[in-house]
């Protein structure tokens, strides 16, 4: 921790060194680097906890995405909610609606599609181990669909990484500071998600303008968020990131399918 001479988040100059709290708007005057310390004490008082600036949180999150994610790092973090339990409570939000009005299909059906496509053009296809291979892909992704919370805590880290990777020579962030970034723009595809899975009802084809507008919204937001360098530098460097995230989820992806594939051929 380190005393502040002004109050990250007024500007207001403490009376004393000691006091812990800012006289103007009562942010704490010790401002903390985001650390493996600073989020385990997040995960022990914030998991259940949903503070009262929700609205004012997802406002900030897409009006000014990239600013409200830099002062958050720099310790302007009052009024606003946490990111580990904005992410639970926008994930539970898709998830019911997916289940409501898109009878709980949300992720893998594009891949289960191609996996009968596949399995149709090969010779597999007219073995008993067809069906078999069908039914564990179609498994996976229900499984998938009813733990979207758990998949995407398990990606999260991943994505930090190929972030951190990306802007690792223009970026002073800790690995832990790249988290709670990679975690807010996954609460901003949550909230695109729903929204998107609500419109699809009126417009069917909203449903395939999720992935650019996900993407585009959030090379944005990492953009706005480095101001101290060229914007095309940063759109590139966010590209690249998100480029080796999902270069990263394609090989986990095949590695699944194949180890899936070799198990049942050698058990049929």
């Amino acid at each position: 921790m380190q005393f502040e001479d002004v109050c990250a988040d007024c500007g207001v100059r403490p009376v004393l060194e000691v006091q812990k709290y800012c006289h103007g708007c009562g942010q704490a005057t010790q401002a903390t680097r985001i650390d493996w310390t600073f989020l385990r004490e997040e995960i022990q008082h914030g998991l259940l906890e949903i503070d009262r600036g929700l609205l004012f949180t997802l406002k900030h999150l897409f009006v000014r995405p990239g600013h409200f994610l830099r002062e958050y790092l720099a310790g302007r973090r009052l009024g606003h909610v946490k990111p580990l339990p904005l992410l639970l409570l926008t994930a539970a939000v898709a998830l019911l609606l997916g289940k409501y009005l898109m009878g709980g299909e949300l992720v893998g059906e594009g891949f289960n599609e191609e996996v009968s496509a596949g399995l149709a053009r090969g010779d597999v296809a007219h073995s008993a181990a067809a069906g078999v291979l069908k039914a564990k892909f179609a498994q996976a992704q229900l499984w998938a669909n009813q733990n979207l919370t758990f998949v995407t805590l398990v990606m999260l880290p991943i994505e930090a990484a190929a972030m951190r990777v990306a802007f690792l020579r223009s970026a002073k962030l800790n690995y832990p500071e790249w988290l709670v970034v990679t975690t807010y723009l996954t609460i901003q595809t949550f909230v695109i998600w729903s929204l998107v899975i609500v419109l699809q009802q009126w417009m069917p084809a909203a449903r395939a303008a999720l992935l650019p507008i996900c993407i585009g919204i959030n090379v944005f937001t990492v953009a706005q968020m480095f101001n101290t360098q060229a914007k095309w530098k940063s759109v590139l460097r966010a590209l690249f990131g998100f480029l080796l995230f999902q270069i990263a989820l394609t090989l986990i992806m095949f590695c699944g399918a194949l180890a899936t594939t070799f198990w049942v051929l050698s058990n049929t």
